[in-house]
């Protein structure tokens, strides 16, 4: 018999709120679909950005995304907001998996812009 085979994605979602360019919602709809055609397993996502402002905080359209990964089964998801700074960007990275993601961590570059949480 053959071994199991995973389906992985690793994709850039370009949804940035400084710069993430025209048609944000169009283009996770278009991944959406894309994930939903080619039965993907783990889909890993850089750039799906939340934005915070002190206590309040942006997270609508990963929110939206994740409710549609769950939908095609990807119910088991990376936080978004773990890596979220007061002022700024998090750090955009997800993963969403059909299977239980064990562990968990994040971390942020030393060397960064100011309102950017990027790292891992």
């Amino acid at each position: 018999s053959e071994p199991p085979r995973v389906r992985l994605l690793c994709q850039n979602v370009w949804n940035s709120f400084f710069a993430g360019g025209p048609d944000r919602i169009s283009r996770l709809q278009a991944l959406r679909e894309f994930v939903r055609r080619k039965e993907v397993d783990v889909l890993v996502v850089q750039e799906m950005f939340c934005f915070g402002l002190g206590p309040m905080a942006d997270q609508r359209e990963g929110q939206s995304f994740g409710e549609w990964m769950a939908e095609l089964g990807l119910s088991y998801q990376t936080s978004l907001i773990s890596s979220m700074p007061v002022l700024g960007q998090s750090s955009g990275l997800a993963v969403y998996s059909r299977w239980p993601i064990m562990e968990e961590s994040h971390g942020t570059f030393a060397q960064r812009r100011v309102v950017r949480a990027k790292g891992w």
